[in-house]
């Protein structure tokens, strides 16, 4: 399993963060919380579709989310914001 992990700052002056994740082979998925790094039994949101396309969306508050996809394979670790 390969994972990618990066951190957005958020503030309140957003209601809403979305991340997405689309194209590709495979199945990934996107696991985010505020405040410290997400695994696989704690996270405060999830996207498991089957496949690439995957959205998750948190209410925003003033703190930095951390967000680690995991895929099966051929994870490419490039992340847009």
């Amino acid at each position: 399993m390969s994972t990618i992990c990066s951190i957005v700052n958020a503030t309140d002056e957003f209601k809403l963060v979305q991340f997405t994740l689309a194209g590709g082979q495979g199945n990934a998925d996107i696991y985010v919380q505020q405040d410290s790094l997400p695994n696989l039994q704690t996270y405060d949101c999830i996207s498991s579709n089957q496949g690439n396309d995957e959205i998750c969306s948190l209410a925003a508050r003033t703190a930095p989310f951390y967000i680690r996809v995991y895929a099966n394979s051929g994870l490419v670790t490039r992340l847009y914001r």
